[in-house]
């Protein structure tokens, strides 16, 4: 880890009263900032200090995002940033930020942004955002809630694995929930689907266990590989009549599944996709839908007349 450390003249630091110093690295910047600010607000002379200390940050090896007071963590966990922060691995595995906050002008969250930031509690994002990259938040294991903003579209990896993770505000906008995007959020109690989403991707719901009633909006026409597998809390499942197809292991292990009404347009049902679904009893498809002849387990299929089976 490289350390560059910025020494002051003596009178310059009697009048900030702390020594300043800087120091930087690929993971965090810490500057003697409480007292330089201050001082440097009544001071002419303080003012340049810290223009030459900003510009110093910058030509720092490792240092990428402009110096300012708003992109550092405080003592308490507290990380703001703002519209020139240039996105890195700076603070991934950061286990100091508690609390983060994207003012208004932010535009994105970067891929893996603040992965295994493992005592990041709550995120604020502005309207401004319009993208949240992969894996942004993936292993933050005290993350509780999140809004997402409206301009966002996709999804994808962004809670994996976020466990504690309780209370999730979908857009209207958003169109696809991509692979992983919520598995393992095994504290997830209920979620709103919106009305404009198309595309559930494959183990995109995988292991939340905590969700018991699901539905899927109307526009859905993909749902994917293992998508709610081992949801084992689910007892409700509503699914969309566009749907084309159930894809393997959908749902698998759902253990207190005990009714499925597959779509009337649904071309197949694939092999193990409710297998492990103990509970399942009864199975209502369309007499046009083919069925794998393992596609369940201890479950009655009630039809007009017998299925197709694969």
């Amino acid at each position: 880890m490289v350390v560059h450390v910025l020494m002051l003249p003596n009178a310059m630091q009697h009048k900030a009263g702390a020594l300043a110093r800087v120091v930087s690295t690929n993971v965090s910047d810490y500057l003697g900032r409480t007292a330089l600010a201050q001082w440097s607000k009544t001071c002419k002379e303080g003012a340049q200090m810290r223009a030459d200390l900003e510009q110093t940050c910058k030509e720092k090896e490792g240092y990428r995002g402009a110096y300012n007071e708003e992109n550092t963590v405080t003592a308490d966990g507290l990380l703001v940033i703002n519209a020139e922060w240039m996105w890195d691995a700076t603070w991934m595995v950061d286990r100091r930020i508690r609390r983060v906050v994207l003012l208004p002008g932010v535009q994105a969250v970067a891929d893996h942004a603040f992965q295994d930031c493992e005592q990041l509690v709550s995120v604020s994002m502005p309207d401004s955002v319009a993208a949240v990259g992969r894996y942004a938040f993936s292993g933050c294991y005290c993350l509780e809630s999140v809004n997402i903003p409206s301009r966002v579209r996709d999804l994808w990896g962004v809670f994996y694995g976020c466990c504690a993770l309780t209370t999730v505000t979908l857009p209207h906008g958003l169109k696809r929930i991509g692979t992983n995007t919520f598995a393992g959020c095994s504290s997830l109690a209920s979620l709103k689907l919106p009305a404009s989403l198309t595309t559930i991707w494959s183990g995109a719901f995988e292991l939340c266990r905590g969700l018991t009633t699901l539905v899927v909006p109307d526009a859905v026409a993909s749902i994917g590989y293992s998508a709610f597998a081992q949801c084992s809390g689910l007892q409700t499942v509503v699914l969309p009549e566009q749907l084309q197809r159930i894809e393997e292991f959908t749902f698998f292990q759902c253990t207190n599944l005990a009714f499925i009404n597959i779509p009337r347009n649904a071309q197949r049902v694939e092999p193990h996709a409710f297998v492990g679904c103990v509970h399942l009893k009864s199975v209502v498809v369309s007499d046009t839908t083919m069925v794998c002849a393992n596609s369940f387990e201890r479950a009655t299929v009630v039809v007009p007349r017998p299925p197709n089976f694969c």
